[in-house]
């Protein structure tokens, strides 16, 4: 099991004052260690070049199993973990360096100067959006069942609603995805595509949400995608109590996911992978994220399985 090379090297010299200084100036030493990280699969990847790229606040609570957390950020604190966070993951590595505050619970030990992982979804084909379906779609306190299409002017189900989703590719265009009031929205098979001039994906705290992406097709493993092209850094939101299925990958190449839910997220999914211009979680969310991908018939996007790398540890 060979992973790990470890190199050792010392020099003995007498130094020209050698008679000013300490007798233990010599020999001069130094070890490097650079280990073999191979197969460690994305649950979560920061894209951004920015600081606090991967944020956890305020007793937040991050979970990786199977899979590691990584930010792809060269500043300073590209990596933020602050008060009371706990973080657990098969490896967590900055590209840059790392902000841990010695009240929060980090496993294993975080990695800095990580060579940067690859976007695995760029360069995805995006789904058709080229005309309008549905227009400025709002349900208010109803039972409905959605088709898949392109929603010009988005959706916005609130109140105490019903809302099953039909299988296939549901296209945001020119406006956003709320989910609001006490609403249960369940679909499987599933995948939101938010493009144009688009506004942020918000599920607010009371919702129920269950949801499962698309087995084939253009949004295959794709829960929700959002446009390379936006013009804007939105901010999506994910505030559920009660969204414990989120199965599938979120990719975010130019927006913020933000979870800020009080009660676990995700644990429920077979695998869940978040890819993001920036990823925060903060007002104590349990965020699960899973990679038991023998587990579903929702396939993993290439590259989020088995991102293998070497680092240097030491």
């Amino acid at each position: 099991d060979f992973s790990m090379v470890k190199v050792d090297i010392s020099e003995s010299w007498t130094p020209f004052f050698a008679h000013f200084v300490a007798s233990g100036i010599t020999p001069v030493t130094v070890t490097a260690t650079a280990k073999f990280l191979g197969r460690n699969n994305i649950c979560v990847l920061g894209l951004g070049g920015g600081k606090n790229t991967v944020f956890l606040d305020r007793n937040a609570r991050l979970t990786g199993n199977g899979c590691g957390v990584f930010s792809n950020s060269k500043a300073a604190d590209g990596l933020a973990i602050k008060e009371g966070v706990t973080l657990k993951a098969a490896i967590v590595c900055s590209g840059g360096g790392a902000s841990v505050s010695g009240s929060a619970s980090v496993q294993p030990e975080v990695l800095t100067d990580c060579p940067q992982v690859k976007n695995p979804l760029d360069g995805r084909p995006s789904p058709s959006s080229a005309s309008c379906d549905y227009n400025d779609k709002v349900y208010s306190n109803v039972m409905v069942t959605l088709d898949p299409g392109v929603y010009c002017g988005g959706i916005k189900i609130d109140g105490d609603s019903v809302a099953t989703l039909q299988p296939g590719v549901y296209v945001i265009k020119d406006g956003a995805l709320v989910i609001a009031g006490s609403t249960r929205l369940t679909g499987e098979g599933v995948g939101f595509f938010i493009t144009g001039d688009a506004g942020s994906t918000i599920i607010t705290s009371k919702t129920h949400v269950s949801l499962t992406a698309p087995t084939a097709g253009p949004m295959a493993g794709l829960l929700i995608y959002e446009d390379p092209a936006l013009p804007v850094n939105l901010k999506h939101r994910i505030s559920s109590n009660d969204a414990r299925t989120l199965l599938g990958t979120i990719y975010l190449p130019v927006g913020s996911l933000i979870v800020d839910a009080k009660e676990t997220v995700a644990d429920q999914s077979a695998y869940t992978a978040i890819v993001a211009r920036s990823v925060e979680l903060n007002m104590g969310p349990n965020l699960v994220l899973n990679a038991d991908y023998d587990m579903t018939d929702v396939p993993v996007p290439e590259g989020i399985a088995g991102s293998s790398q070497v680092v240097l540890s030491n």
